[in-house]
């Protein structure tokens, strides 16, 4: 009699596919036509693309759609759906629980992890990196790399993102909202360097542990993976002695180690000098930003945001010398000064 129950209920629940998740088919009969409304309140229309993907855990289906960031309209990029008609373009999904990931394509600033190459789980974008003699002239002039563990990012430009999922698509139409975010952080650099009988020409500064990939799936950034960003500082005002850089970053790793130069979270500087003479000098330190990176709150504020990197102790330079004060705290990063 138990045995006639069960086949009964199999039989009920699986008949007429009254549910698209006990269908198994890789390409899934059931289908809708998704409209797509990007609101821009959190940050501004991007000039890129935005890519959407579409990912179906049962089955492993997905396609991946770029389209304009205010009307939508766009074109497949990879697995347009069979059931279109070939001169179709319009957004149609397998419908079930669905993931969906959006991000705007900048094909010169961001690298892409196909959405067909490995799972989606692993779906990422990386910035660019390249070489120090890839980079401008005017920032490598007189700069010696001594914390050669990672390449350099290139350029400065802004990621946004969105993740939505799962959510139950239904058949024949779905209308998904989407508010996009900035992947990146506004981050301000900062050092006090007071001059005594010399000019500063110009303070150029290296930042390392900067994140730049970032799991779209997960939401979190690969704090295994991080690289260096080569900027010149400039002064606050005419009469100040602070020099700043306003930087995009998605997040900055600190070091794993009070004692180390080298590695993830370490701020380099250049200081290029007129001295008294006519002549020119470049002066170079260095300092660990393991208690910086904290007091700052870098890695504690999630996705975007804004945060200051200011070590505490200021640099001297003078016409033969570039000097700090040193604090025996522990809570305090003090300057290495490069000889």
């Amino acid at each position: 009699m138990i045995k006639y129950i069960i086949k009964g209920t199999l039989c009920l629940l699986l008949a007429g596919c009254t549910s698209v998740d006990f269908c198994d088919d890789a390409q899934h009969p059931h289908s809708a036509n998704v409209s797509v409304d990007y609101s821009w309140e959190n940050v501004s229309v991007p000039t890129d693309s935005m890519v959407l993907v579409a990912y179906r855990p049962i089955n492993d289906w997905k396609c991946a759609y770029m389209c304009s960031p205010l009307t939508s309209e766009g074109r497949y990029i990879f697995n347009k759906p069979e059931w279109l008609p070939a001169d179709s373009e319009e957004l149609s999904v397998c419908t079930g629980e669905l993931l969906f990931v959006t991000f705007n394509y900048s094909k010169d600033a961001f690298k892409y992890n196909n959405v067909e190459n490995g799972k989606v789980a692993y779906m990422s974008v990386e910035q660019n990196t390249c070489a120090l003699n890839e980079l401008p002239g005017n920032l490598t002039k007189g700069w010696n790399e001594y914390n050669k563990y990672a390449p350099y990012i290139t350029g400065d430009e802004s990621l946004v993102y969105s993740k939505i999922g799962l959510v139950g698509v239904p058949d024949d139409f779905y209308s998904l909202e989407i508010a996009p975010i900035s992947l990146m952080k506004n981050v301000t650099v900062s050092v006090d360097i007071v001059n005594s009988g010399v000019e500063i020409e110009k303070v150029v500064g290296e930042l390392s542990g900067i994140c730049y990939s970032f799991n779209l799936v997960k939401g979190t950034c690969n704090t295994k993976k991080t690289a260096k960003k080569l900027f010149e500082m400039k002064k606050t005002s005419s009469d100040a002695t602070v020099y700043s850089a306003d930087l995009q970053a998605m997040n900055v790793v600190a070091n794993k180690s009070r004692n180390s130069y080298k590695g993830d979270g370490i701020l380099q500087l250049a200081i290029h000098t007129l001295l008294p003479d006519g002549g020119k000098k470049v002066y170079m330190a260095r300092i660990n930003l393991i208690n910086t990176l904290y007091n700052a709150g870098i890695q504690l504020s999630g996705i975007g945001g804004n945060c200051t990197i200011s070590p505490l102790i200021a640099l001297t330079v003078d016409k033969d010398n570039l000097t700090a004060p040193q604090n025996a705290s522990m809570y305090v990063d003090n300057w290495y000064i490069v000889k």
